[in-house]
Order: C-alpha cells, then sequence, then structure tokens
C-alpha cells in the first residue's frame, strides 16, 4: 500500500530576493532550511511539489539539491519558473511531472496545480484544491470571494505560518483535516456536498479494510 502524500510549493531554491523577503540571512540559509523541512518525508511516500523549485540553477545545482531529499518518489507539478525540458531542463529529476493533476487524499478527490483556482475539477461535488504560487499572500482574498472554499495554499510561505521552524510539506491527513469541515462555495450539482463527504468517507474505509485483509 502507497504511503503518505505530502505537498509543498514555491521551493525557489537559490533565489536571492525571495531569500530575502523570507528573512532569511541569507540565501545558503534560506536553502538549508527549505531541504531540512523536505528531510522529513519517508522515503516510501510521495512528495508533490506544486511548482516552482528553483531559480536559474547552475550546472547541477538542481540535482545537488534533490540529491539531499530521502524520499524516493517526488512529483512535480509545472510552476511559471520551472523549466522542465532542454539544456537547463529539471524534467529528470522527478518521478513524473504534470501540468496538474487530481490525487485522492484520504479517499478525498484534491486537483493540485500551481495557480489558484475559482472553480476547479468537481469543486461542486466538494473536491479539495491545492495551490502555490501566491506565497502565502491571498488566502484572506479568496476566503471573501469564495467563503467556505475547500482550497488552500501549500507553498513555503504559507507552511512558515503553519509550523515552526523549517518550513515544512504538507501532510495528506493535516490538509484532510484542514479542509473536510469548509462547506465549500460550489455545491450545484444536485448531491450536497456532505453527501459527497459521506460516499468518500464509506469509499475510504472500505478501501482501507479490504487492504487490511490481504
Amino acid at each position: 500500500m502507497a504511503g503518505n502524500k505530502w505537498f509543498i510549493s514555491d521551493l525557489h531554491l537559490g533565489h536571492n530576493k525571495i531569500a530575502a523577503l523570507r528573512e532569511y540571512v541569507s540565501t545558503e540559509a534560506h536553502d538549508i532550511a527549505v531541504i531540512q523541512g523536505l528531510q522529513i518525508v519517508p522515503n516510501k511516500d510521495i512528495l508533490y511539489i506544486l511548482g516552482d523549485c528553483f531559480m536559474n540553477p547552475k550546472g547541477d545545482e538542481a540535482k545537488q539539491y534533490m540529491d539531499q531529499i530521502p524520499c524516493e518518489d517526488i512529483r512535480l507539478i509545472k510552476g511559471n519558473h520551472d523549466q522542465i525540458d532542454g539544456v537547463k531542463g529539471i524534467g529528470g529529476l522527478f518521478s513524473y511531472v504534470y501540468d496538474s493533476k487530481m490525487v485522492k487524499i484520504c479517499g478525498h478527490n484534491t486537483w493540485l496545480h500551481h495557480y489558484p483556482t475559482a472553480y476547479w475539477p468537481e469543486s461542486h461535488t466538494g473536491a479539495f484544491h491545492l495551490y502555490g504560487h501566491v506565497h502565502g499572500g491571498r488566502e484572506a482574498d479568496l476566503n471573501r470571494m469564495m467563503p467556505g472554499r475547500r482550497s488552500m495554499d501549500v507553498g513555503v510561505d504559507r507552511a512558515m505560518l503553519h509550523f515552526e521552524h523549517p518550513p515544512m510539506p504538507f501532510c495528506d491527513e493535516y490538509v484532510y483535516e484542514m479542509l473536510i469541515n469548509r462547506p465549500g462555495h460550489d455545491a450545484v450539482k444536485g448531491i450536497s456536498i456532505a453527501e459527497q463527504d459521506v460516499r468518500a468517507r464509506s469509499d475510504y474505509e472500505l478501501s482501507y479494510s479490504n487492504w487490511h485483509l490481504w
């Protein structure tokens, strides 16, 4: 059975300006802290990075960063700073590279994208949405525009507010607990979001029980 899923965005390793905005004394100190946070992910779990990993890495710098992360299955959702192909392309450093991706969190549909979105696939049936890009600076605006929304920023800047040093990725169970009790803002398909939750929980519990029979 697969391990837990973890989510983080906007590492910006090697990015002098972002390191300063995050109030680190140097870019090196920033990069060490971000990597330390990623090192908590067990090697058999899955780590999703929702874009913007590095800033203009030179030579094998990107690989040197990645080699410090013990997780063996790191998947990238492309961000606006990520060059995937070509001489400086980073695509080969990841198990998979996606533009966006629907995954399950505790049996619940969850859409991953670099950018925050108002209406995402299955938002009308209560699906979650995880994103980055906005560096923790738009949560209040999005809450006003979409009260009860089931979406959240999982970027490093947001992680710095949720966790003590170092900024850690968000575990799937933590995300589930953060979002499951929100009512959602887009229930329009005839089946209430509450009923969708009941069905998702039942499916998850059934699959978990079946796994234990092996």
